[in-house]
């Protein structure tokens, strides 16, 4: 029986819908913190919530997809389809490259400023690496094995758990439940 691509992408794109409703109820929920900390505290999760919220859209409709068929479509009129090889590994090693030194950035110059929201960002940087590497090498994804597309949609769940389950936390950072 052959795994539809459709519903796996329907359930990360329900998963990211769901972290980022989650995320948005912590940045509601910590609106009665003092005026001095709620910028420290509400608005990254915000920034998480709409990210998160924008990736499950795109998922759900499979936008990167239309992306990817219309750059595919753009090399071929061009005629560069046929030596895309380099330039797919050029774009994924740009792109791995990218995500890599972003993640980096993130932990040790922004380490005081965003310590509650580190694992959370870095979990978003890989989903979008992800995504992106996917749309630029694997768009031959729907004739692999099941156990290919069963496994990236694993590793996505997975970190799109990671940012629920840190939003889920957020009133263990030093902010109490708000009362009322």
């Amino acid at each position: 029986m052959p795994i539809d691509v459709t519903i796996l992408n329907l359930i990360v794109a329900l998963a990211l819908l769901v972290a980022g409703l989650r995320c948005a109820w912590t940045w509601w929920r910590l609106r009665s913190v003092p005026a001095w900390q709620a910028g420290r505290l509400r608005h990254p999760w915000a920034g998480i919530a709409l990210a998160c919220l924008l990736l499950g859209v795109v998922k759900s409709t499979r936008l990167l997809n239309v992306v990817g068929n219309l750059g595919r479509e753009t090399a071929r009129q061009l005629q560069l389809y046929q030596d895309r090889r380099p330039m797919q590994v050029v774009a994924i090693i740009v792109i791995v490259a990218l995500a890599l030194l972003l993640g980096v950035y993130l932990t040790v110059h922004w380490r005081r400023h965003l310590a509650l929201y580190r694992v959370p960002l870095l979990a978003l940087l890989m989903i979008v690496a992800f995504a992106l590497v996917r749309v630029i090498s694997l768009h031959q994804l729907e004739t692999e094995p099941v156990l290919l597309k069963i496994g990236s949609t694993i590793v996505e769940l997975a970190l799109t758990g990671v940012v629920f389950v840190a939003a889920a936390r957020g009133r263990l950072q030093g902010i109490s439940e708000p009362r009322g």
